[in-house]
């Protein structure tokens, strides 16, 4: 009876064992995959801040060209 007591923990120990290793393999799967994901997001940030300087350049030079037009006009006497 004692040996049949045993043999009942150890399979349940050995089960216990397999499913702590799965538990850590999808622990380590999701680390790795919340990871890229991080990096994602700051690729994404990065170009998103790219884009707003390429759109503030833009606004600068746009600007420029108007104030310039205007000197245009003015010299011209069209406005």
């Amino acid at each position: 009876m004692a040996a049949e007591v045993e043999f009942i923990i150890i399979e349940h120990l050995k089960a216990l064992r397999a499913e702590n290793a799965a538990t850590k393999a999808a622990l380590e799967e999701i680390i790795d995959r919340l990871g890229r994901l991080e990096i994602g997001g700051a690729s994404t940030r990065r170009e998103i801040a790219f884009t707003e300087e390429v759109l503030a350049e833009q606004s600068l030079r746009f600007d420029r060209l108007s104030k310039r037009v205007e000197r245009i006009e003015t010299r011209l006497e069209l406005s």
